[in-house]
């Protein structure tokens, strides 16, 4: 089995969600983390992810110091465009 490539969403909105449908159809993609400042957008957005969402980390609150606290804890690097 390929290992994954792991995705952290930041940001769970429209495009957010945009990203989480296409990361969706990618067979080595999966989505490992979501973080936002709207609790219901996070909620919104955990029904589009297609894999087991029992292992990802949901946070909001104040998303910049979030962001870092899902990078230690996941263990994955962070990109910004």
């Amino acid at each position: 089995m390929k290992t994954k490539i792991k995705y952290g969403i930041v940001g769970s909105g429209l495009m957010g969600c945009e990203h989480i449908s296409n990361i969706n159809l990618i067979d080595s993609a999966e989505v490992v983390a979501i973080s936002d400042s709207n609790e219901n957008s996070i909620n919104k957005a955990k029904n589009l992810i297609s894999n087991d969402i029992n292992h990802l980390a949901f946070t909001y609150g104040d998303v910049y110091s979030e962001i870092k606290k899902l990078s230690a804890q996941l263990n994955i690097p962070i990109y910004t465009a």
